[in-house]
């Protein structure tokens, strides 16, 4: 199970889930957006990745398709916004099709992940920033911030099998 630890602002329109993991923050930063790795944990327990495109530049593309334990597929496209190795990734929604360059609409969902070392370790903090409240709620409510939690889980224990290999 995972440490992480989940807040709703009662005055802001975010999901705040910080967690440590034990791994050095280089680590942890590769592993967020390196394809190679992210097949590995994205997504709830029980779904694999069919698909993991990413250019992991400010404007870049990330695509990709998970599809769940009950076989359906979900397709969902991100633009990065902005790339700091190893300390931050912001990437926002964006329509299927997106492509660099393209013009977007107002994110519905602006996801900041902060990296700070922790000791040996790496202190996560992923941040999501909603329209508003209600927008924020309705995704909680979802069962979004369970399946990030979920996810988190399934990071760590990756991270664990590589970090001592």
């Amino acid at each position: 199970m995972t440490n992480s630890v989940v807040s709703t602002p009662a005055d802001e329109p975010e999901i705040v889930i910080s967690r440590t993991v034990a791994a050095p923050r280089e680590l942890v930063f590769r592993c967020c957006i390196d394809p190679i790795h992210l097949v590995h944990f994205w997504g709830p327990h029980g779904s694999r990745m069919l698909v993991c495109e990413l250019d992991p530049r400010p404007g870049g593309v990330w695509h990709q398709v998970l599809q769940f334990k009950d076989g359906e597929s979900f397709p969902v496209t991100y633009v990065f916004v902005e790339i700091v190795p190893p300390e931050r990734i912001v990437f926002r929604d964006a329509p299927h099709g997106t492509n660099y360059g393209d013009p977007l609409p107002s994110p519905q969902m602006l996801s900041t992940i902060l990296l700070e070392p922790d000791g040996e370790g790496t202190r996560v903090t992923a941040t999501i920033r909603f329209p508003d409240i209600a927008a924020r709620d309705a995704t909680h409510a979802s069962g979004f911030t369970a399946v990030v939690v979920e996810a988190n889980a399934r990071m760590d224990a990756y991270i664990a099998t590589i970090a001592s290999g």
